[in-house]
């Protein structure tokens, strides 16, 4: 790379490295396996949405399950969170750090969640295909239903109410 390329990319570097926020606080709840509320030393109280991740929802088969593995993972827990965006909901999407473990990682590898189907993150991928392997968690079914096609069929009204499993 010459010289002058580097100057280049500079702006760009820093400005990446601007837009990384870190939130320091206690986990008062999990909502579910990929959503949980951190309040800060101040008492101001965030939602904060898992980055990378998709947890199965409450009312799919293993949603009450990845729940409480976060919830017994991390309430009243200290944490760092890592993000740099917020979603179309307003809540800072980012990365759970309990010391240096990576819990938004912990969640794929043991099968609580899958790997945001959208997500570049590789290692993300190779922790999903190692619990699928392994047969951890959601993996112990046959067939999992991925939670964004739950979705899906919920918000198009496609299940039966007596077959519905997404609630």
């Amino acid at each position: 790379m010459a010289f002058y390329e580097i100057f280049w990319c500079l702006p760009l570097f820093f400005a990446s490295v601007a837009s990384a926020v870190t939130l320091n606080g206690t986990v008062d709840y999990v909502y579910d396996g990929d959503t949980l509320s951190v309040t800060d030393k101040r008492g101001k109280r965030e939602r904060i949405r898992l980055d990378h991740i998709d947890a199965p929802e409450i009312g799919q088969r293993f949603g009450r399950e990845a729940k409480a593995a976060l919830s017994t993972r991390l309430r009243g827990k200290a944490v760092r969170v890592e993000w740099s965006r917020r979603d179309e909901y307003g809540r800072p999407v980012g990365v759970v750090y309990v010391g240096a473990e990576n819990i938004n990682r912990w969640l794929v590898h043991d099968g609580y969640a899958w790997k945001y189907r959208y997500s570049r993150d590789m290692e993300y991928k190779a922790l999903m295909e190692s619990a699928q392997r392994g047969r951890r968690g959601l993996w112990a079914d046959k067939v999992p239903m991925d939670p964004w096609v739950c979705r899906k069929l919920k918000t198009n009204g496609a299940l039966p109410a007596a077959e519905r499993v997404c609630r």
